[in-house]
């Protein structure tokens, strides 16, 4: 396979799978067409959600885990929820897990 070739795979795929974007520590994907840009004040929530778990984690041990319960309601893609989830993951001391709520049909 060429060098063309794998560019042409990876130009088609960027097509059908839409653009990766950075957020809270994850790449998601937007569906193309979608102007998927996280706002400022979605990102301060999640370094500041992301900041209160880790100081509880400071009380914590592998022994007495913190486990942590988080809700997110009207999570439309579910990308906070995922930011969250994925930052608390890396740390040892923390049990997490959540649940996204959205009335939404998509």
């Amino acid at each position: 396979r060429s060098e063309r070739d794998f560019h042409a795979r990876r130009r088609r795929r960027e097509e059908e799978e839409g653009d990766a974007v950075p957020f809270g520590g994850i790449v998601v994907r937007a569906p193309p067409g979608a102007a998927m840009r996280p706002r400022r004040s979605t990102e301060t929530l999640v370094d500041a959600a992301r900041a209160c778990a880790l100081r509880l984690s400071r009380d914590a041990s592998a022994a007495h885990p913190r486990h942590l319960r988080i809700l997110d309601l009207g999570t439309g893609s579910g990308n906070i929820l995922l930011a969250l989830l994925a930052a608390l993951w890396r740390c040892p001391d923390i049990r997490a897990c959540g649940v996204g709520v959205d009335a939404s049909d998509a």
